[in-house]
């Protein structure tokens, strides 16, 4: 599905800011130390590290601006055919939906 898609690129990013701030944190952490005391270059034990993620959020900002999350107007179509009584469901493409969704994750999850 596209939101799924949406989801696991900001996942990825999420994930590799993460990564990038624990190697930082790890390299400042040893190569600032002093072996006699145990404290940073900046004289504190376990200082935080600031690490600027701007620009991987501006590039997951601008992949999810683009989708369109839903239609807004196929919705209210929606919601009146709800309201007039009007809303039929079609359980075949519902199971066909359902099907295919499954067999996408299947396939995900053996690559």
């Amino acid at each position: 599905m596209k939101i799924d898609n949406i989801k696991n690129a900001a996942t990825k990013v999420t994930n590799e800011a993460r990564q990038g701030q624990a190697a930082t944190a790890r390299s400042v952490g040893t190569a600032g130390s002093d072996a006699a005391s145990g404290t940073s270059a900046a004289g504190a034990t376990g200082a935080a590290v600031n690490v600027n993620l701007s620009s991987q959020l501006q590039s997951v900002m601008e992949q999810v601006g683009d989708v369109a999350v839903f239609d807004a107007k196929k919705v209210e179509e929606i919601k009146a055919a709800i309201a007039g009584g009007k809303f039929q469901i079609d359980s075949g493409k519902v199971a066909d939906g359902l099907l295919k969704s499954v067999s996408e994750m299947l396939q995900r999850n053996e690559g």
